[in-house]
């Protein structure tokens, strides 16, 4: 599984279950996808830990969308393996 797929389903893990399907890279945590500031928070959380990696909160945060979250999390990664 990679970086996008993982991603996907960390944020499954932290959504309503009607929100669920059809995640894309154009959805927007917030408005398309109801995430609170709570459920971002442990996005966050799980993303660290899945990959090892610490991400800056505030940045993180003024992310929109899906793909926003997804590209950053691979930047981070490929600086940690670099």
């Amino acid at each position: 599984m990679g970086i996008e797929d993982k991603v996907i389903e960390l944020i499954k893990k932290n959504i309503p279950i009607d929100n669920q399907k059809n995640i894309t890279k154009r959805k927007s945590l917030i408005d398309d996808l109801n995430m609170s500031s709570i459920n971002i928070i442990d996005l966050i959380v799980d993303i660290e830990g899945e990959f090892d990696i610490q991400l800056d909160d505030l940045y993180f945060e003024s992310m929109q969308t899906v793909g926003s979250i997804i590209d950053y999390v691979e930047m981070k990664v490929n600086e940690k393996n670099a």
